[in-house]
């Protein structure tokens, strides 16, 4: 029972009935309480799991060396800002900083509930790679300000003075996306259309009309085409916007005014130029990565963190359990790399490939009007799943 409760994954009750299924009565007399025996297994497996104590915070946080190390043995932990509050910890190997450094297209992205309570989030940088998308960069970070940011990104040009992505996605997160504009001034920066449409249907939920949007095809597909402006050519987005909001359903129209505030930007006076939106109509428009195959979304990332979340399989484990499942991660990873390295291509998936066709042929028809593509596009398009 003592072994199976260092190594297995079996709940505590399983352990103990297959344990003294196999003793006889006189030995399952002579045991301790059952109830006690319990909770000496699962002491067991907490001391057998967390080796070492757990730090108060994060500026007491000592990482042993096991822990610094792929399960390979090659060198893992590649940044730790030292003994602060501020603490930040960087994991990547040589392999993954050298393709990263190498690569045009970059994706980044920010998950919570993965990491311990000690840190804000762990933000992770992927890139192309042999026709895949892999993470090369997984950092744990105590917030989310330009100066981490800044931070993080310095850390990596110090290492690789020649990254210098063409093409970064991302999603709507103002310090991210400034920090991107500094260190890097000639990239290209979108913004994911998987976060462009989660936004408004979090408008739809915020303003009481999730309901409504079930129950109305109507006005399911009217909101729908506010995120599917961002297929169009950006050129031709305002004007669209304008048409759509002039027919656009009146119970819809505090998810069409957030969209203006936050997308478009609000009409001023006649002859006055449109108030600043939060986010410019170049940065969420995905017209060219769309006509080029190019990836519209984050998917990819969003992904990996749900490989990773269920790898991790609980909210907030602490900082051994973590880096136990990061390694155990980075071994899958390096497979795969390996995989990719020896030919191995994944082949997209075919309610994908038939997506994309469809909404290629919705912008190559010359006889409809842009009004007539964004409503058909936004019956190719999920809020939940873009």
């Amino acid at each position: 029972m003592s072994q199976d409760a260092k190594t297995s994954s079996k709940a505590t009750h399983d352990i103990i009935a297959d344990g003294v299924s196999h003793l006889s009565n006189q030995a399952v007399a002579s045991l301790p309480d059952l109830q006690n025996l319990k909770k000496t297994t699962r002491r067991i497996r907490q001391k057998a799991q967390n080796p070492y104590a757990l730090p108060a915070s994060r500026d007491t946080i000592i990482i042993p060396h096991d822990m610094t190390k792929t399960v390979a043995n090659r060198t893992f932990l590649q940044y730790d800002s030292g003994l602060t509050d501020k603490r930040m910890l960087i994991f990547s190997t040589r392999k993954q900083l050298k393709i990263l450094e190498q690569s045009s297209s970059i994706f980044l992205d920010g998950t919570f509930s993965v990491v311990p309570n000690l840190f804000f989030q762990l933000y992770t940088i992927h890139c192309e790679y042999l026709g895949h998308v892999f993470p090369m960069i997984y950092a744990m970070l105590p917030g989310k300000s330009k100066k981490l940011y800044n931070e993080m990104f310095k850390w990596i040009i110090d290492m690789k003075p020649n990254f210098d992505p063409v093409n970064v996605k991302l999603d709507f997160e103002q310090a991210a996306i400034r920090t991107i504009r500094t260190k890097f001034p000639h990239a290209n920066i979108s913004g994911c259309f998987f976060h462009l449409c989660q936004s408004v249907y979090r408008a739809v939920e915020r303003f009481g009309l999730k309901a409504d949007y079930s129950d109305d095809p109507l006005l399911a597909q009217q909101i729908r085409a506010l995120p599917a402006l961002a297929l169009l050519n950006a050129d031709d987005v305002i004007d669209t916007f304008e048409e759509l909001k002039q027919q656009f359903p009146i119970q819809g129209k505090p998810v069409l005014q957030y969209f203006e505030e936050t997308y478009i930007g609000e009409r001023n006076r006649e002859g006055r130029p449109r108030k600043r939106s939060q986010f410019d109509v170049k940065l969420w428009n995905v017209h060219q990565s769309t006509l080029q195959g190019g990836h519209r979304t984050n998917n990819v990332v969003e992904g990996w963190n749900n490989r990773f979340a269920s790898l991790v399989d609980c909210a907030h484990p602490n900082i051994w359990k973590f880096l136990k499942s990061l390694k155990k991660e980075q071994s899958m990873v390096e497979a795969e790399l390996i995989q990719a390295e020896a030919g191995v291509r994944r082949p997209k998936r075919l309610v994908t490939e038939r997506q994309q066709k469809r909404i290629l042929n919705i912008l190559n028809e010359q006889s409809t009007t842009n009004l007539d593509k964004v409503l058909a596009l936004a019956n190719n398009i999920s809020l939940k799943s873009a």
